[in-house]
């Protein structure tokens, strides 16, 4: 029985996650079709992902992001954050972390 609840508990949680991350897309679609056509428009698009997507789907996961830093990042300078993608919460917190967009 608890097995059962447990597996349904996941269910759930998965669902959730696949609501949280489908709705801010649908929502915001028109916004970044038009934002995704010119390189120029790439900023407000990583911002739209940072601030808006990720920030959604973390808080409403409960996760609540705490960054803390080993050493202070030189602004300018090259940097490579490495994701070790055991959950698929990874993507959400790596664009909370980095200021800048990646790839």
């Amino acid at each position: 029985m608890l097995r059962l609840l447990k597996k349904a508990g996941q269910l759930l949680y998965r669902i959730w996650f696949y609501i949280l991350v489908a709705i801010p897309i649908i929502v915001f679609s028109p916004l970044l079709i038009v934002l995704s056509f010119s390189e120029k428009t790439y900023p407000q698009f990583f911002w739209l992902a940072r601030n808006i997507w990720a920030t959604v789907i973390l808080y409403g996961m409960g996760c609540i992001p705490r960054i803390e830093y080993e050493e202070k990042l030189v602004k300018g300078k090259s940097y490579m954050l490495v994701a070790n993608h055991t959950s698929m919460l990874d993507i959400m917190l790596m664009l909370r972390v980095s200021r800048n967009p990646f790839v």
